[in-house]
């Protein structure tokens, strides 16, 4: 069967990272790559999203999560020109988003499948942040489970 979306989602993350959208107050982002950060960052965006809910299950709120990140990782110095690449974290992230959505029969990736794969990647800035914020791996975990209906 295998999971569609993986190519549009990494458009959908380049064009949010490069637009602005993904930056931590909403600026411009300098950073010669895409890190878990702007991953992060990109699926908070949209405020009505799902995700934002499982996250505010988490106690988290997207404002926060912004100021969390920006703290962690000030905008770089420079200015991304045409194809940005993903960094190895945040090609690891996806490529187990992807696996996930596989295993759980999903035919799409969807961002709880991004938060499921950021979660995985427990040296990941973003996956840093939102441990700092008391949103460890494990219960990042458990509310997506509990946002797909199913037992954690």
């Amino acid at each position: 069967m295998g999971v569609r979306g993986v190519r549009g989602v990494r458009e959908v993350h380049r064009t949010r990272a490069t637009s602005g959208r993904a930056g931590p107050r909403g600026g411009p982002q300098t950073h010669a790559c895409i890190g878990t950060e702007h991953l992060l960052l990109g699926l908070i965006a949209k405020k009505e999203d799902p995700l934002v809910q499982v996250l505010r299950r988490l106690g988290l709120e997207t404002t926060a999560i912004r100021d969390k990140v920006a703290e962690m990782r000030p905008p770089g110095r420079v200015s991304a020109i045409g194809r940005i690449p993903f960094t190895p974290r945040a090609k690891t992230a996806l490529e187990r988003s992807a696996i996930e959505a596989e295993l759980r029969g999903h035919p799409h990736i969807d961002a709880e499948h991004l938060l499921w794969g950021l979660s995985r990647q427990t040296d990941a800035t973003a996956t840093t942040a939102l441990t700092r914020m008391g949103a460890t791996p494990d219960r990042i975990r458990h509310q997506v489970l509990l946002s797909w209906g199913q037992s954690a």
